[in-house]
């Protein structure tokens, strides 16, 4: 069996979803983002901030999941997912995203079904109460009551996972040796772009093949090809590395490692 591990942001999607949501609906809080830290880092700035953007009544679930549902992507990064389901290898997401984004962008592209497990920052949704636009409110009636997304560390807040490599909110590494546990793979293609998918590209083995975004025209999807540089004193990548900078290079590698020469099957 073989096992293809996507990274979201800047390589399933040509896109960070995180800032992406912002950019779209209201530019006014990426500003701001771009000026600001969180105590609890990232995942708790885009907790926040994702809150704030949901006060305005406007910006409803359904307007976020149409937002991630037209992330831009790749030519050939679909066929990718589409092509490994349809020749029986299993398809899992690991991501620092969050997962009523990666679940709006696969039910929009057909893909819910051919990803087997998705590994991402939790999304719970919760209502709260928030004051009504004084535009649409009635008589009587300050106050309504709004379905709202959260996002929550993949890893438990209380419970560190302890690898000095990854950011607190998840340890890549952790889930790829989870996974190669699990299914026992023949061989893995994993398609990474950031810094956080370093750690999962030292647990992998010399049978996997790593596909490193180097793409200059895309300077925030260079994090990975720039820690495995500075950092190859200190670790060793057993699997073979491969750079891309198109989503058909992808695809071609895939079927390769996994010696699926037929024709495509989507």
């Amino acid at each position: 069996m073989s096992l293809l591990i996507f990274d979201f942001d800047w390589s399933l999607v040509n896109e960070n979803s995180d800032t992406y949501i912002f950019k779209v609906l209201d530019p006014s809080i990426l500003e701001e983002i771009k000026n600001e830290r969180s105590p609890g880092g990232w995942t708790a700035l885009m907790d926040e901030k994702l809150l704030k953007l949901q006060r305005n009544p406007r910006h409803t679930l359904d307007a976020i999941a149409e937002t991630m549902a037209n992330l831009p992507l790749l030519s050939g990064i679909v066929d990718t997912v589409k092509q490994a389901n349809a020749n029986g290898a299993h398809v899992a997401i690991v991501s620092d995203a969050n997962h009523f984004y990666i679940d709006s962008f696969l039910n929009m592209h057909g893909l819910k079904g051919m990803v087997t497990e998705i590994h991402t920052n939790r999304s719970p949704v919760e209502i709260i109460e928030m004051e009504m636009e004084q535009a649409e409110a009635e008589p009587g009636s300050e106050k309504i009551h709004k379905e709202v997304i959260r996002i929550k560390p993949y890893h438990s807040e209380d419970l560190s996972h302890g690898c000095e490599l990854c950011p607190p909110n998840m340890c890549k590494g952790k889930i790829v040796d989870e996974l190669i546990a699990r299914f026992t793979p023949s061989q893995i293609c994993y398609v990474g772009d950031g810094s956080g998918d370093f750690c999962a590209a030292t647990r992998l083995r010399d049978v996997d093949t790593l596909l490193v975004r180097n793409d200059k025209n895309y300077r925030s999807a260079l994090g990975l090809v720039k820690r495995i540089e500075r950092e190859k004193d200190n670790y060793t990548i057993k699997a073979e590395i491969v750079h891309w900078t198109q989503g058909e290079q992808v695809l071609n590698t895939m079927n390769r490692v996994f010696q699926n020469t037929e024709p495509s099957k989507v």
